[in-house]
């Protein structure tokens, strides 16, 4: 099946910068770098996994915060694996070893965190990849072969996937996220392969990777546009339009563009974080 997606080799496609952090843990140092997400001032959120803390770094690489330490409270961490920045600038944070999530409001309002240990509705075995589509949030609850899906207070609304390798089914699900269109990514880090769901329904529409990937961790969508001949697109932070003299293009609330999806998958291995130049499409 065409699934419009395709895996493609990070190394062939980026050209690092710079990159920071060495093992240890220090301010400085990571050990066990997974999670990571920008906000809107271009800050890097990084889930500093074995040190049990989130790390903020700045567009330099400088550490700006350190937050948390090893801990079952509010405000604490056990081997935080992924974090996610709402549009209103939420930080969601798999806390993974508390088998919860926490998260903070960007007003400096005290945080709060939800889910417990089980395998119930809004429970968690090792919570491991968030994001959020449309206000719903969405778990890769890895010990229970399924994704959840909630609202951002932590209101349970449905889950889907069941335990196996047939189509439809995960095995230790460890990342998601969707494309432009809310169609659902997952990990399938056990069966090493990537599932797609359809939007909403959460119903299975293809797979792809089986026999390309070898435990895979995380997925990211990317975007390619097709550009007519007399009308040129840039891609800086968001995508805009310049249109010369006798052509008409007409924006709605979404860009009215073509935009087919490709995917990346990557396996962290290292204790330092890479930064690449955007990529030009």
């Amino acid at each position: 099946m065409n699934t419009g997606f395709r895996v493609r080799d990070y190394t062939q496609i980026h050209k690092a910068r710079y990159s920071f952090g060495s093992q240890g843990g220090g301010r400085d140092q990571f050990d066990g770098p997974w999670g990571l997400a920008t906000n809107k001032a271009g800050d890097m959120i990084i889930c500093d996994s074995c040190n049990h803390r989130i790390k903020i770094h700045g567009v330099d690489g400088q550490c700006k915060q350190t937050v948390g330490v090893e801990g079952r409270k509010c405000g604490e961490f056990y081997a935080p694996d992924a974090v996610h920045v709402t549009d209103d600038e939420r930080v969601i944070i798999a806390d993974t070893g508390n088998h919860r999530l926490q998260v903070v409001p960007c007003s400096g309002e005290t945080g709060y965190a939800f889910g417990t240990e089980g395998s119930g509705q809004g429970q968690f075995q090792y919570p491991s990849g968030i994001t959020v589509y449309h206000n719903r949030l969405l778990i890769a609850d890895e010990n229970n072969h399924c994704i959840q899906v909630m609202t951002v207070d932590g209101e349970y609304i449905t889950s889907f996937g069941s335990q196996g390798s047939a189509f439809g089914q995960l095995c230790q699900p460890h990342d998601v996220t969707t494309d432009a269109y809310g169609n659902v990514l997952v990990v399938d880090h056990g069966n090493g392969r990537v599932m797609v769901y359809a939007a909403e329904t959460y119903t299975p529409l293809a797979e792809f990777g089986k026999g390309e990937l070898d435990k895979p961790m995380s997925v990211c969508v990317t975007m390619h546009v097709h550009i007519p001949d007399r009308v040129s697109v840039r891609i800086p932070d968001s995508v805009s339009v310049h249109v010369p003299e006798r052509v008409s293009v007409r924006i709605p609330d979404s860009v009215s563009v073509h935009v087919p999806e490709r995917v990346s998958v990557c396996i962290p291995d290292s204790v330092s974080v890479h930064v690449t130049d955007r990529v030009s499409v």
